[in-house]
């Protein structure tokens, strides 16, 4: 069959899905052949115009969509097509896989959870006149409007044996322009990989507990790829794109000791770049940050969330001391990584004193770099439902494309108006010490105007902060590629405040 995929990458910014890639080789060992829409560079009312002429060009016989929740708002706009009446439709990823219910409303098929098989066998049904109706992990509905709503399949149990991602199904630029591009001066190709699958902790903001819950049962949550598997995914990548850069998708990281050995020695000799990786604190002991130092390790973001202790266990079930976020942090400097802080604000019952304590804390780690995200109660997770109880989150306002600008609670605690504001100066002020730093804040929390001020006055200190970041030649390189959106050769980026761009947030001295 032609299946054509579809990434609605609302946030506009260079970053391949890895998911896609993964079942497009999938279906291509099957037989069946593979195109993308991609709206990544695609004006908003130019999206659908653009995606008609991909199906008349295409002529897919199915068409998937791959969807985060701030996505589904587009891909049920293009659900609606009348050019798509006749084809059936399937959503999959994050946002169907926790509400298949209200997906299935304007879909035909939903695919929960991990989809390999569970796609494969789909588009097998449906080009061989096969019963589709009953396919472990698919939930259905007919022309008639009936429901077919199945069980879980198993969980995949080794990695290993599935196909290398097919890389090439994204435009080049989503590892030229990828958004990482800048973290390591001279980085030209970035290439992004999975190594494992399932997070075993049960943080309230997320929903991976959720979907931990629909597989109780079906096998082993945590899977692992073998470090030659690995190599090899990163070798097959680079022999088509070429490589300077790796950045490991993985929520966690740090492992089995015997894997991260092995890791150490088959990078250190085969594969020779550097990488970036996602940890929590308690994960990060001496031997295994050693050995990933070993394997090219070049900068590790850590989960911080909040510097109120208390706050973190009570309300985020992150259980983790203050002291050992600090040796988190100061173990990567030993071994000469780099570091990089994940940090939310406009959390439930957030306040003032909640905000000092997160600077309090950056101060003490002294990350690289930071990020302040705005926290939205995503749908499947507890604190969306908290969230609903105590009246901060109206259960049926539409999700936003973009949950990094603003906040969508009503707190008594604390304004949308003051989040926002207390953002930007956490962002300013990230790791800053000293009586100036006390002054500025001082300054930004009494007349937010400075802020403002502030933003329109940045480009004075550009020069000086793109030598300090990405060094001589890559400060002409950023240079360059502004130059060339400006004046048309690229498409417009989105506005700063309407993207998440974490390495560049809090850059030390801005």
């Amino acid at each position: 069959m032609r299946f054509l995929f579809v990434y609605p990458n609302v946030q506009r910014v260079w970053a391949p899905r890895l998911g896609i890639s993964v079942l497009s080789a999938v279906l291509k060992r099957k037989g069946h052949e593979t195109a993308l829409f991609d709206s990544t560079m695609v004006r908003g009312p130019e999206i659908a115009p653009r995606f008609l002429r991909k199906v008349e060009e295409f002529q897919p016989e199915a068409v998937g969509f791959s969807v985060l929740s701030n996505e589904w708002g587009l891909t049920r706009d293009l659900l609606r097509l009348p050019a798509l009446k006749s084809i059936p439709k399937i959503v999959g990823g994050h946002h169907p896989t926790v509400d298949a219910e209200g997906c299935l409303k304007h879909c035909d098929y939903v695919v929960r959870g991990e989809g390999e098989d569970a796609l494969a066998e789909l588009l097998g049904a449906l080009g061989g006149g096969g019963d589709a109706s009953r396919i472990p992990n698919v939930w259905s509905r007919n022309l008639l409007g009936m429901e077919s709503r199945n069980e879980m399949r198993d969980l995949i149990g080794d990695l290993d044996t599935y196909p290398i991602p097919d890389w090439n199904i994204y435009a080049r630029e989503h590892y030229t322009r990828n958004f990482l591009i800048d973290v390591k001066p001279g980085t030209r190709v970035v290439g992004q990989f999975e190594g494992s699958r399932g997070c075993p902790y049960h943080c309230t903001y997320c929903s991976s507990p959720h979907v931990m819950g629909m597989y109780k049962g079906k096998g082993t949550w945590r899977r692992e790829k073998s470090p030659r598997r690995m190599m090899e995914e990163i070798k097959d990548f680079e022999a088509r794109n070429g490589l300077d850069m790796i950045y490991f998708v993985d929520e966690i990281f740090l492992t089995q000791l015997s894997r991260l050995e092995e890791m150490g020695e088959i990078f250190s000799r085969h594969v020779k770049k550097p990488f970036l990786f996602m940890e929590r604190p308690e994960m990060v002991k001496e031997d295994k940050i050693k050995a990933a130092a070993k394997a090219g390790a070049y900068s590790m973001s850590i989960g911080v969330e909040s510097g109120d202790e208390e706050f973190r266990k009570r309300v985020l079930n992150r259980k983790m001391e203050e002291e050992v976020i600090v040796q988190a942090f100061a173990l990567a400097r030993r071994h000469g990584i780099k570091t990089h802080a994940f940090n939310m604000v406009g959390l439930p019952y957030e306040d003032r004193s909640r905000m000092i304590a997160s600077r309090e804390l950056m101060k003490r780690v002294k990350p690289d770099t930071a990020q302040f995200s705005i926290f939205y109660p995503l749908v499947g997770t507890q604190l969306r439902e908290l969230c609903i109880q105590e009246g901060f989150l109206d259960p049926d306002n539409e999700m936003p494309e973009n949950y990094y600008a603003g906040s969508v609670l009503n707190m008594p605690t604390m304004s949308r108006a003051d989040i926002i504001k207390y953002q930007k100066i956490l962002e300013i002020l990230c790791g800053r010490e000293g009586l100036w730093a006390d002054f500025l804040w001082r300054l930004y929390e009494t007349f937010p105007a400075a802020l403002t001020l502030r933003r329109r006055l940045k480009f004075l200190g550009e020069p000086a902060r793109y030598l300090r970041t990405y060094g001589l030649a890559g400060s002409f390189r950023r240079l360059a590629f502004k130059f060339r959106r400006r004046f048309g050769t690229l498409p417009p980026a989105p506005v700063q405040s309407e993207i998440s761009q974490p390495y560049f947030y809090g850059q030390k001295g801005n």
